[in-house]
Order: C-alpha cells, then structure tokens, then sequence
C-alpha cells in the first residue's frame, strides 16, 4: 500500500535516477537518462 498526505499517493524514487521537468505547469518526473539525450518529456512534450 502506497501512504498518502492529503488524498495524495506518496511515491518515493530515488533522487539520482529521476528529475522533474523544469518547464512551468508541467514538472513531470522523467528518468535521467532520457533528459541527458534530450528527449521529449512525457508530461508537456517539450524537449
């Protein structure tokens, strides 16, 4: 079972293997590996 705060699920990911995408209203997590090759991100579809 996944804990959740405020009606939330609460997912813990490692920090080195995951970043979140730095363009506003978006920040979707996206491995590392696809952000290092540029490709686009899954949330907002930006590069």
């Amino acid at each position: 079972m996944v804990p959740a705060t405020d009606g939330y699920p609460v997912i813990v990911v490692p920090l080195a293997d995951f970043v979140c995408c730095s363009y506003k209203g978006c920040g979707a997590l996206r491995p590392l590996t696809e952000a290092s090759e540029n490709r686009p991100c899954p949330g907002c579809g930006r590069v």
